[in-house]
């Protein structure tokens, strides 16, 4: 049996890095892996009773499946560019008010005590 498939249990290893788990009646991805998304695709038809119809089936979901993570792809993209044009614009703003405060005083030389009184006041 060289280079057929040949099925496997799935363990909590196995499926520790899996995004999204797909089921076909069956409970151990929720069992095994509880904090994962599962879509559950029960209603599919038994291949082992008509493939054909169970292939129809499952390669519908499978592509409108895909078909959905590419909008949520695009959304994220979408996202991630905003925020990094929010994250420059702050970045920015910080770095002015840095330089603000690092700037040397601009009032410092005609800054006037209230002892030596103000040029053309009467308070003296």
């Amino acid at each position: 049996m060289s280079g057929q498939y040949q099925p496997a249990l799935i363990t909590a290893e196995k499926i520790a890095d899996t995004g999204l788990i797909v089921s076909f009646a069956c409970d151990a991805g929720r069992r095994l892996a509880s904090s994962k998304p599962e879509e559950r695709w029960d209603e599919c038809p038994a291949v082992s009773s008509d493939f054909d119809t169970a292939w129809t089936f499952i390669t519908g979901r499978v592509e409108k499946l895909i078909s959905r993570l590419a909008v949520q792809e695009v959304m994220s993209r979408e996202r991630a560019a905003l925020a990094k044009k929010e994250m420059e614009y702050w970045l920015a703003e910080a770095e002015e008010w840095k330089q603000l405060r690092e700037s040397p005083d601009p009032f410092a030389e005609r800054r006037i005590t209230p002892t030596e009184g103000y040029p053309g006041s009467n308070y003296q």
